[in-house]
């Protein structure tokens, strides 16, 4: 329905570009001139939408929109995770330290941590695709100290993380801790899990060691003067996960935008059929038991829901993995929805713009049928699409559009030389319905400076034989007197707000569409126009 207000503004345009001064002479002067024409298509009242032919050429609207898109750093939660070194000196005498001399070596040349995740997920590797290590150390020595550590679980181009770090010395005067912090970024890198002899999960393997810095000068370690690391895992995001990812359950409530009747603002359709699917997407390696419940079209211009009489329950087997290059193979479910099993058909009448929708799904719910190779990578999901076909047989009852147009021609000066006359806007109408129009002048800032005085403002809708089919088109025209207070409102105006109004003939009983409907619309004016005399 979009044309119609563009054809007010090409109008307006060519209008007042249409006509031109003659000279210094001036002289009344009675012209009709065509300015624009168009043709409304159904496109227009459903956007977002591919129009189909069918084999008797009536139509339906065909579209897809996503419900469910529940993503891998979701279901597999990586919690910040803090790693602590720490240790205090203890002896008979004050020692003597020297620069170089190592401080510190832990009980064993490695250690294993481990690594808690929530939800029995059990972690062998994962590639991080974002995360850090944030860090903070102190050192109580009077001496500058370093520290050397390396996470032999986390490998990238063939490199293990290693830092080095040195941390200035306490003051000995002022008491004030040497101290360092910040952090290592870890995107790209590989981190093994399985621990110092790879038979564990969610354990990681670092080396520690601790130095008097080497440009250290002589000094003297004192009684609990020591050192602490911690090392924190922050936002960790995995690129690829493999391990066991527990028998958990997964609660998602989510509501989406749903555009396809976006130009619609009030109304009701009563619409003869529905075809939905619902196709389910597992690109998970996990296998799930998903029920969908509480599915909840939603209309906030009437306002008004409608619950989807169908609670869909299903077992989508594991995605399989095939590889970094092309890593998955999609395991897919699917329901089909239409007036027999359910009310898809008042379901998508009431002309929702949002959809809700209740997820609950158990994951693995025959326990670790994978020996520990359930697998995930990023940007993959449980997904569930609706895949809507619709007839164009219905009835329709004040369905109303409204849009608001750019339209400025505060810098056209010729409208003053228009003394009188009308737009017309004339329409062949075969469509069977009726289009009440009316549009409102905006200002700059959306302020109303006055109505189009369209009159009539009524399309009328063409007779039908008794099958309910258009017999022949119906022309009505349409009228916008140009008087003095409008044509200073259209100098003003820098948008045009329009509503039109559409209701089917024939109520209540339901019509269809054919694809040789047409609306043809011509706008003319006819105006009584000044040339010349410096206007």
């Amino acid at each position: 329905m979009k044309k119609l207000p563009l054809i007010f503004a090409c109008a307006c345009c060519i209008f007042v570009l249409s006509f031109c001064k003659r000279g210094s002479t001036s002289w009344n002067d009675d012209l009709v001139a065509p300015l624009a024409q168009g043709n409304l298509t159904l496109g227009n009242l459903f956007p977002d939408t591919t129009i189909k032919t069918n084999s008797d050429s009536s139509l339906s609207i065909m579209l897809q929109s996503p419900l469910i898109n529940y993503q891998l750093d979701s279901l597999l939660k990586i919690p910040d995770t803090t790693i602590t070194t720490a240790f205090t000196f203890s002896f008979a005498m004050t020692p003597t330290i020297t620069a170089g001399s190592p401080l510190y070596f832990p009980p064993t040349p490695t250690i294993e941590n481990p690594y808690p995740l929530s939800n029995g997920i059990q972690l062998k590797k994962a590639i991080i695709k974002s995360g850090k290590i944030n860090y903070t150390l102190t050192n109580q020595v009077y001496r500058p100290i370093t520290y050397h550590y390396i996470l032999l679980s986390a490998t990238k181009n063939n490199q293990v993380l290693d830092q080095i770090f040195t941390i200035p010395a306490t003051d000995s005067v002022t008491g004030q801790v040497g101290s360092l912090s910040g952090s290592i970024d870890i995107s790209g890198y590989t981190v093994d899990f399985t621990g110092i002899n790879h038979n564990k999960v969610n354990t990681t393997v670092e080396m520690d060691s601790v130095y008097v810095a080497r440009n250290a000068s002589l000094g003297w370690l004192h009684q609990n003067q020591g050192f602490h690391a911690a090392f924190t895992f922050s936002s960790v995001v995995p690129q690829y996960a493999v391990g066991y990812f527990g028998s958990q359950t997964v609660s998602v409530h989510d509501t989406s935008n749903f555009t396809a009747f976006n130009s619609i603002k009030k109304g009701i359709l009563n619409l003869n059929s529905a075809n939905v699917s619902m196709n389910v997407s597992n690109q998970f390696g996990v296998s799930m038991r998903a029920a969908i419940s509480n599915v909840n079209s939603i209309n906030t211009n009437n306002p008004s829901n409608v619950v989807l009489n169908v609670q869909p329950n299903m077992f989508v087997s594991s995605a399989v993995n095939n590889g970094l290059g092309n890593p998955v193979g999609a395991s897919t479910n699917a329901i089909t929805l239409n007036n027999t099993n359910s009310n898809i058909s008042s379901f998508i009448g009431n002309l929702p713009n949002k959809l809700s929708y209740s997820l609950t799904a158990q994951v693995n719910p025959m326990g670790n049928q994978s020996g520990s190779n359930d697998f995930g990578y990023y940007g993959t999901s449980f997904s569930a699409v609706l895949n809507i076909n619709v007839p164009l047989f219905f009835s329709a009852s004040n369905l109303i559009l409204g849009d608001t147009q750019k339209l400025n021609l505060s810098g056209v000066t010729a409208l003053n030389n228009i003394n009188s006359g009308n737009l017309i806007l004339s329409a062949t109408n075969s469509y069977p319905f009726s289009i009440n129009l009316n549009a409102v002048l905006l200002d700059q800032h959306k302020q109303v400076l006055g109505s189009l005085p369209i009159s009539p403002n009524t399309i009328t809708a063409p007779a039908l034989n008794t099958s309910l089919q258009v017999i022949a088109p119906q022309k009505s025209v349409l009228y916008i007197p140009l008087t003095p207070a409008l044509i200073t409102n259209l100098q003003k105006a820098q948008y045009i707000y329009y509503t039109a109004t559409f209701n089917t003939t024939n109520q209540p009983s339901q019509i269809k569409f054919y694809n040789n409907y047409t609306l043809q619309l011509l706008l003319t004016a006819d105006v009584n126009y000044t040339v010349g005399g410096g206007k």
